[in-house]
């Protein structure tokens, strides 16, 4: 069934809701959070050689199943990394370049992990938190010469977080932590030239499954869960950087 796909415009006044363009996508609402960030990722509504977002198509399957991996652009290509396959976690990290509109295999995970986030700062790829071994992870991971090296770990093990980047570093955004996994409001930076975690004031509430967008410096959330993912949330907040006001 077509599903309308909406996009926030920020710089209307307080920011506003519009309608894009229709979608054949799944009732998930995770699958609607992962569109979103994408969609975000857009500058001014194009794709980087291709003019407006007029329509989709499909593109090269991936070579195998992988859910709930974490998605980045790397010098124009796009990286999946980890995931699960039915109920196991993957250390799999799959590589399509729009070239030649093929999948490669990339450096493989230490260890098999689902429900990171991935971003660039600079030149330099992070692979942060996730489930590892069925828990909460605060691990932080830096390819460097084609190999994973452990960075800093995070202030608090989470999975199903959302972060974001700009160029001076790395932001999380609330997930699931705790042997019985229980959502967090809780906030980290990493800064890539100190190689340090800290804290940042806490979202107005816990928030998993969400996704997030840096713009203009203001860093927006959007939807997610708080506490079970048979109830996804609509409502939408917005982080000032510079004076750190919710």
């Amino acid at each position: 069934m077509g599903r309308a796909t909406e996009v926030f415009l920020p710089a209307r006044g307080m920011g506003h809701w519009a309608v894009c363009l229709s979608v054949i996508m799944t009732k998930s609402p995770r699958a609607r959070a992962l569109l979103l960030a994408v969609l975000l990722s857009a500058t001014a509504g194009t794709l980087p050689g291709q003019g407006p977002l007029q329509h989709w198509k499909a593109a090269t399957a991936l070579p195998a199943p992988q859910a709930f991996a974490a998605g980045v652009g790397v010098q124009g290509k796009g990286w999946v990394i980890g995931g699960e396959s039915g109920a196991a976690a993957l250390p799999t990290v799959r590589i399509l370049d729009p070239a030649s509109n093929a999948w490669t295999a990339g450096p493989s995970l230490p260890k098999p992990r689902t429900r990171a986030a991935a971003a660039v700062v600079g030149s330099r790829l992070f692979v942060v938190g996730g489930q590892i071994s069925g828990s909460p992870s605060a691990s932080t991971l830096e390819l460097i010469q084609g190999k994973w090296k452990n960075a800093s770990s995070l202030g608090t093990a989470r999975s199903s977080h959302a972060m974001v980047a700009d160029a001076s570093g790395l932001y999380v955004l609330g997930g699931l932590t705790g042997s019985t996994p229980t959502a967090v409001k809780s906030c980290e930076r990493f800064d890539p030239v100190l190689g340090t975690w800290s804290p940042l004031p806490d979202m107005p509430g816990p928030r998993f499954g969400h996704s997030a967008h840096l713009a203009g410096g203001k860093l927006y959330v959007f939807g997610g869960f708080s506490t079970s993912e048979t109830q996804p949330l609509r409502s939408t907040w917005v982080y000032d950087v510079a004076t750190k006001v919710w």
